[in-house]
Order: structure tokens, then sequence, then C-alpha cells
């Protein structure tokens, strides 16, 4: 039984590692373009504050950078699993290849784990001392 199952055994656990590599470089790379956008609006960021932004307001203008490379991200996901799901019928045990349960926590979890990723150069965007942005200009 155990020869029997080896090739199905064999793609699932490479199926998963590729899915946690994904995940990985999805984190990675929503935090560098949050990250390196973040040096490159110090000045808006301090202006915005000097007029009186909370930091709230600062933070939601970092996050939605995020969120937008997040739903793009998930949108592009999706559309990628409709386009296989025939081909990944057969490596699911369990579950439909629509199942719409799978698919939306999938996209949570994607969601979830860009918004933390984006957070930290967002709290970075806070601390900004808007006069000595002003006075670099």
């Amino acid at each position: 039984m155990s020869n029997h199952t080896a090739d199905t055994r064999l793609i699932t656990v490479l199926l998963a590692l590729f899915a946690g590599l994904g995940t990985i470089l999805a984190v990675i790379g929503a935090y560098g373009v949050v990250a390196y956008l973040v040096p490159q609006r110090t000045q808006e960021i301090g202006v915005r504050l000097a007029l009186g932004a909370s930091a709230r307001d600062i933070l939601w203008l970092i996050l939605r950078n995020g969120l937008f490379l997040g739903v793009a991200g998930v949108a592009f996901g999706l559309g990628g699993a409709v386009a296989v799901r025939t081909f990944l019928a057969r490596f699911l045990f369990g579950i439909s290849p629509s199942d719409p349960a799978t698919r939306l926590g999938a996209a949570v979890l994607l969601l979830f784990v860009v918004v933390v990723a984006s957070a930290i150069p967002a709290r970075r965007a806070i601390r900004i001392d808007p006069a000595q942005t002003l006075r670099s200009e």
C-alpha cells in the first residue's frame, strides 16, 4: 500500500513545500515593496504630519499600499487556481477542487500576512519627524 501511494504523497509534499515557499516570498515581497515606498514618500508623510495628520492616518496610508498588493496577489492567485483546478483535482483528498471555504481561507490568510508585513514599515513611517523632513526640503 505504501508503494502504491508513494507518488501521490511525494506530489502532495512538493505542493505543500511550494505553497509554503510562495507564501514566504509573498511576505518578503510585500515587505520589501512597502519598505521601499516609505523612504520614497518621507517628505509627503512629513508634510502630512506637519499639517495635522494623525498617526492613524499615516498608518492607514501605508497599509493601504500593502493591501493593494495583497488584493492584486489574491486576484491573480484565484485566477491561477481556477486555471489549474482540473490538474490539482486528483491530488485533493476530502475537498472539491472548487471549495469556496478553502479559497476564502487562503485569500484571508494571504491578506493577513501582507498586512502584518506592511505594518513594520508603517510603524517606521509614523515615527518620521515632520520638522526634520521639512528642513531637508
